[in-house]
């Protein structure tokens, strides 16, 4: 008997090393797979302080996001996208944060910013 080949072997046939193996490795990751699969449905519906939250935060309120993108940052505030880009593009510029390329604006801050600025 060739002990390179069988892994061992049981009352019905012995088990090959190459193809056997093979299929023994795939049955269990994909049974990972789907274990994973599961544990990903349930953690994107998590809840948090008893409200179901989705990692996409696209449904929350503008007043209730921490960043806010240039378009957001206008509709919320009223000023428009290029005057935001003006404002945002200097370089004492406290309540932007730059991600990339991308600026996204610290929504406290520009409240706080925005109070101060344009009080009466």
């Amino acid at each position: 008997m060739d002990n390179k080949a069988i892994i061992f072997e049981n009352e019905s046939a012995p088990i090959r090393a190459d193809r056997d193996l093979n299929l023994l490795i795939y049955q269990t990751l994909m049974g990972i797979t789907m274990a994973l699969s599961d544990v990903r449905k349930k953690v994107s519906s998590v809840e948090i302080n008893g409200k179901a939250s989705e990692h996409n935060n696209g449904d929350l309120p503008l007043n209730q996001k921490y960043l806010l993108s240039l378009e957001e940052a206008a509709e919320y505030s009223g000023i428009g996208i290029n005057k935001l880009r003006e404002i945002s593009n200097e370089n004492n510029c406290c309540f932007v944060m730059w991600v990339g390329n991308h600026r996204k604006f610290k929504r406290k801050l520009f409240e706080k910013w925005l109070d101060e600025t344009y009080s009466c």
